[in-house]
This record gives structure tokens, sequence and C-alpha cells, in this order.
């Protein structure tokens, strides 16, 4: 009597692998060509899956790929609707957020056997999202400082990163150049570190990418002095011209005053000459 009940989980488990359980009844998702559904923020997400069971219990559930852990999507009613009849149940998702690259969605379909014993099967709907990439769209920093460039990317799975100046792949020397996944770093930047950088963000083997660029200006050392240099030209270039234009006002108001002096005045020497010859 104890072969029984071994046969019957291991039945089971066949019909689980592939959809059906022992009594016909059977689970099967609908889903789009590539086979995977696409998260877009801000938008609604719905999945389905029909069935052929003439009282089917259905139960949705979210996995959570960083903790490994099912959860069950009834208790967030605010995130989740669900709807299910005799041929089919939906989830729908409705309004997609970044918290959403975190889960996969499955829809279980169960029963009690004659033995007593709690079959099932399910259906798994694995999502994506299309990644992001930014980057500020200037950088300015001095010579001989740190770049540092930190590029935010979204998208599940996890997007591969690559950088490029121009068309030119960068890689880490273990030198000068040292790339962290999202963030590059260039030691010691020179004025031939001025260029625009490229962080290109891709999923699926090139499937869907995203890229951002920032234009990085390296700044010589004695740039701070040029503004202070500029004023005290200015104020060097403002006084040489005050000081030329007072000696040319002092020189203009003496040639005016020997011309405004009168005749007589000037004769006034000479007639004092006369007089002293006279008496003479």
């Amino acid at each position: 009597m104890i072969w029984r009940p071994l046969i019957a989980t291991s039945v089971a488990a066949i019909f689980l692998a592939v959809g059906v359980v022992a009594d016909g009844s059977s689970i099967v998702g609908n889903r789009p060509p590539e086979g995977m559904f696409k998260l877009i923020l801000g938008k609604p997400l719905r999945m389905e899956c029909n069935v052929t069971d003439e009282n089917p219990q259905i139960t949705w559930v979210r996995l959570n790929l960083v903790s490994g852990e099912e959860e069950d999507v009834d208790d967030k009613k605010e995130k989740y609707d669900v709807v299910s009849n005799k041929q089919a149940s939906s989830l729908t998702i409705r309004k997609v957020t970044l918290d959403d690259v975190k889960y996969d969605y499955t829809c279980k379909l169960s029963k009690v056997s004659d033995l007593g014993q709690t079959i099932g099967v399910s259906e798994t709907f694995i999502t994506y999202m299309a990644p992001t990439a930014r980057l500020p769209k200037d950088v300015s920093l001095e010579e001989g400082t740190l770049l540092t460039l930190n590029c935010s990317v979204t998208g599940k799975p996890k997007p591969t990163i690559q950088w490029k100046v121009g068309n030119t792949t960068l890689e880490s020397d273990g030198e000068r150049i040292s790339i962290n996944y999202n963030i590059l770093q260039i030691q010691n930047a020179t004025k031939e570190d001025r260029a625009e950088y490229t962080c290109i963000a891709s999923i699926m083997n090139g499937a869907e990418e995203a890229s951002a660029t920032a234009n990085v200006r390296v700044k010589d050392k004695l740039s701070p002095l040029w503004p202070f240099i500029g004023i005290c030209l200015e104020v060097v270039v403002l006084c040489l011209i005050i000081l030329i234009y007072e000696k040319r006002r002092n020189k203009s108001e003496l040639e005016e005053s020997d011309t405004d002096q009168s005749p007589e005045q000037k004769n006034t020497p000479d007639v004092g000459k006369d007089v002293r010859h006279r008496n003479k």
C-alpha cells in the first residue's frame, strides 16, 4: 500500500512540468511573441493564463528576484487587479514603477486529488524593462585632478555597460583608467582628455539599448586666476587712460593761459626799461 502515494507524487511532478494535472486540467500562459512582458514606466501591464477546469482554484504570486521569496499579490490590492473565471485568470499591474523590475509573476492552478493530495501546475511570466542611461551634460574639472563619470542606469535584466570616447571603446588599463560597471574614472586628467564620453546600456545582447553623453572640459590649473588677472589689467589700463587724459588736459590749459594774456601785459617789462633810460 505504500507504493501508491509515491507513484501519485511522481505523476504529479511530471504533470507539473508540462502544465497538466492528472485529470486533464491544464494552464497555459498567454505570452507576447518575444515570450516576455515589457515593463513600461507609468503604464499598466496585463498578464493572462488560460485554464481548463470546472472549478479552478487560481492564485497569483510574485517572485522577488532579490530575496528569492514568493509573495501573494492578494495582499497588495492597491497595486494589482486580479480577475478570474472558469476559462482564464488575469493579473494587471495598475501602474509600473522601477520597483517592478525586482519581480516575475506566476499563475498557479491547484487541485486536490482523489488521494487527498494537493497537486497543481503553474505558468511563470518573465518581465523585462528597456534600459535607460543618464549622465551630466557638461563636466568641468581642473588639469591634474580625478575625472569621475557616474552613469545612472536602469533596466531588467541588469544592463551591460560600455564606455566610449568617440568611436573608441574604453577599458580599464590598471593605471589611469578605471571602470567599475557604471562608474568611469581617469586619474590626473590632462587637456588631451577633453572629449565627449558616452555610456551605452544594453540588455538581451543589444536587443534594447540606451545611451547618454557627457561633454568633459579640462581647465588649466591657472584658470581660477584668469578672472583676477583680467580685473587687474582692466584697472591698469583705466589708470593709464586717466593719466594720459590728465596730462593732455593740463597742457591744453597752459596753452590757453598763454593765449589769453593781453598785449599790454606782455609789454610791461619794456616800458619799465624806457623809464629808466630817460632818468639817466
